[in-house]
């Protein structure tokens, strides 16, 4: 109750999966280092706030997860059950009966002792969050694109006056693949020009179009390299 993932001790290579749960604060791992979280971190809901969930995509998990109310049916009894419309139902979340499990026999149920059920610690989100919105984000070659926020600043090694645009999913195949980009790549600098957000890569990637060759600026694993496109790429499209 009101807890997270406990990441420890995840051998490479272990095929584990996380996914699809509902947690109520960010991950509390002890040394692990990122991109050794098992197989895959995914599709879960935090019950939080979206830097919870932004400081572990930053880490290479949770692309798709989001924030906001589960909607428990009534957690105060132990009914953990979610209702109609929850944002964990999008991802893939199913109840279970909140009587199958736990003590059985009849006599020892008589002696166990029920247990203190304390109270949801909620920390307030946006209002999109609430309602399982992540953010809109542009598609770019098949890439999907975000501005930067909340805690991850620090997990790329920038600070908030540089801020930059996250490649918060690049499948593989993709023509942004294809060029060089990498899932959690942190878009810098665009042709010359500084690029802090969404609006500064379109902007100069506009600017770009008619010119020969665009160097792109990123931070890969907080450290800085460069991508050369031959021709201007084409400027990110809303989602």
């Amino acid at each position: 109750m009101n807890n997270s993932l406990h990441a420890h001790v995840w051998y490479p290579h272990s095929g584990d999966v996380f996914a699809r749960n509902i947690v109520m604060g960010p991950y509390r791992p002890i040394r692990m280092p990122p991109r050794k979280w098992g197989k895959r971190i995914d599709e879960n809901l935090f019950v939080g706030s979206e830097a919870d969930r932004d400081k572990c995509a930053a880490h290479g998990c949770d692309a798709h997860s989001l924030v906001g109310d589960p909607m428990f049916v009534d957690p105060s009894a132990g009914d953990f059950r979610v209702r109609p419309g929850s944002p964990a139902l999008k991802l893939g979340f199913r109840n279970f009966p909140m009587d199958s499990f736990g003590v059985r026999d009849p006599k020892l149920k008589a002696l166990a002792r029920r247990p203190e059920i304390p109270p949801l610690r909620v920390r307030s989100v946006s209002r999109a969050a609430a309602a399982g919105v992540r953010p809109a984000g542009a598609l770019w070659m098949g890439a999907v694109l975000q501005d930067l926020r909340g805690e991850a600043y620090s997990a790329f090694g920038v600070s908030k006056e540089t801020g930059g645009v996250r490649a918060a999913d690049v499948p593989p195949g993709s023509e942004a693949a294809k060029r060089g980009l990498r899932k959690d790549d942190l878009i810098i600098a665009a042709a010359g020009r500084p690029v802090r957000t969404l609006r500064d890569l379109t902007e100069a990637l506009r600017r770009a179009a008619s010119s020969g060759p665009v160097e792109l600026k990123i931070v890969r694993e907080q450290k800085e390299m460069s991508l050369h496109f031959a021709t201007a790429p084409p400027v990110p499209q809303p989602r």
